[in-house]
């Protein structure tokens, strides 16, 4: 049994004292490294996309990975393990074998961006919203081998939700020696405003067989790098700020969203334009091609169903996470 599968274990068993209705984790200390993918979970566990929200509050105190009324777990089961796709893009025959460039992208639909940077946006329960700073830790995004690790007998769909964030343990902190070649992971500080496309970077693996990509965003560290000067950021996933106005309103109204939860997905590997496409889903053979990894996140869609008039922060802020991961597309090529 691999370490980090054994971790696996050791916290479902310990989860057994509430009946098993909850997965429990405990925090690590900081500066503590998460497992990455050595263990993956099965495909019978995991589908083309799972997430978790996970709270970071305290440092001392578990983290719930068990059922919540305010977390939300998406799977949308693929069957088996597609075929390789032998002509995935000519654009990968620049890149050498191994090596994996990730970048960050933004749909920007329905989102109007002023000269000064800051922007707009009309969300689906009618609020005009208008963002006027804001910050988001990209923590972490690799790919997962093709081939399912031998597991031991009691490690169910309940410790495949670990795995649904790239982790065994869930916390931040440095790559596990131990993880996954392919992993990038380098806490960084995004700036919203504007929003902009960026280079996370490049790393170059042995000859592997992926079938899935992973994406997390989670609080910084000490190690987060882009902190912004202009907040206390602190130990936080985002920062948003601005106003929002609903059409019987005099003016607009203040809010500020923050969070230190994590939020994250594994979806399968899909060329530009087909994601979530079954037909498209393929194995990436990195020791015949390199590849471009996408993330394309929904800007115009941040806010939709988050009704400003009632609930507070930490209910928005859920909202908020849960739409980043809902709406995420992840492309190949």
């Amino acid at each position: 049994m691999s370490t980090a599968a054994a971790a696996a274990m050791a916290l479902l068993l310990v989860a057994c004292d509430d009946g098993g209705a909850t997965a429990r984790t405990a925090e690590a200390p900081d500066g503590a490294a998460p497992a990455d993918f050595a263990d993956p979970p099965s495909e019978a566990d995991l589908g083309q996309r799972d997430a978790i929200l996970v709270d970071a509050t305290t440092d001392d105190a578990a983290r719930d990975l068990g059922p919540d009324p305010d977390a939300r777990v998406r799977s949308d089961a693929s069957e088996g393990i597609p075929d390789a796709d032998p002509d995935l893009d000519a654009g990968s025959a620049t890149r050498a074998p191994g090596e994996i460039s990730y970048r960050l992208t933004w749909d920007l639909s329905g989102v109007a961006i002023g000269e000064d940077g800051t922007w707009s946006l009309t969300t689906d329960l009618g609020f005009a919203v208008h963002l006027t700073r804001g910050w988001l830790v990209i923590y972490q995004t690799s790919l997962t081998p093709c081939a399912p690790a031998v597991e031991p007998e009691g490690l169910n769909l309940r410790r495949g939700l670990l795995w649904a964030l790239g982790v065994g343990v869930a916390h931040a902190g440095h790559n596990d020696p131990g993880g996954d070649p392919s992993t990038w992971i380098q806490p960084t500080v995004e700036d919203l405003v504007p929003p902009t496309d960026r280079a996370l970077g490049t790393v170059v693996v042995p000859a592997q067989t992926y079938c899935r990509a992973h994406y997390l965003v989670g609080r910084a560290d000490e190690g987060t790098t882009g902190t912004p000067e202009a907040v206390d950021f602190g130990r936080r996933t985002f920062w948003l700020e601005g106003t929002w106005q609903r059409a019987e309103d005099v003016a607009p109204t203040p809010f500020i969203v923050r969070t230190d939860l994590a939020n994250g997905a594994l979806v399968g590997l899909y060329p530009p334009d087909r994601f979530g496409d079954p037909a498209a889903a393929h194995m990436l053979d990195l020791g015949a091609r390199g590849v471009e990894v996408t993330w394309r996140r929904d800007l115009g869609h941040l806010f939709d169903g988050l009704d400003f008039a009632h609930g507070g922060e930490d209910a928005w802020a859920r909202v908020v996470l849960t739409n980043l991961i809902d709406d995420l597309v992840g492309e190949v090529q």
